[in-house]
């Protein structure tokens, strides 16, 4: 098992999905990733969350969510009802995609430690 740590930043200025890669999948592994998310619009309105995410990688295949994405804490002020992270994969990665609000600037944070089986 190997233990590691990711830390990515994005903005949003809409309401665009917007996905964000936080690792490559090693083949033949299984990931338990606990993800820190703050954000914050330029209005001054915020979004914290934890989130843990279970993902599998068979041979050189994609990589794969098992069961649901846990939500462990959701913090919005009202002016982020709208605002969303859901965690995944696209290829061989994990990606956490990142939804702000139309005509909104948010600057996200992102903190993943991730639990690594081969």
């Amino acid at each position: 098992m190997t233990i590691s740590t990711f830390n990515a930043q994005a903005t949003t200025t809409n309401a665009t999905a917007t996905p964000i890669t936080l690792m490559q999948v090693p083949q033949d592994s299984v990931v338990n990733m606990t993800i820190f998310l703050n954000a914050k619009s330029t209005a001054g309105d915020v979004f914290a969350g934890q989130l843990v995410r279970v993902v599998k990688r068979i041979g050189a295949g994609n990589a794969a969510p098992v069961g649901t994405q846990v939500v462990l804490s959701s913090q919005k002020d009202t002016g982020a009802n709208t605002w969303a992270a859901t965690l995944g994969g696209s290829g061989a990665n994990i990606i956490i995609t990142v939804t702000g609000s139309a005509a909104t600037t948010i600057n996200w944070n992102i903190s993943a430690t991730a639990s690594v089986t081969n």
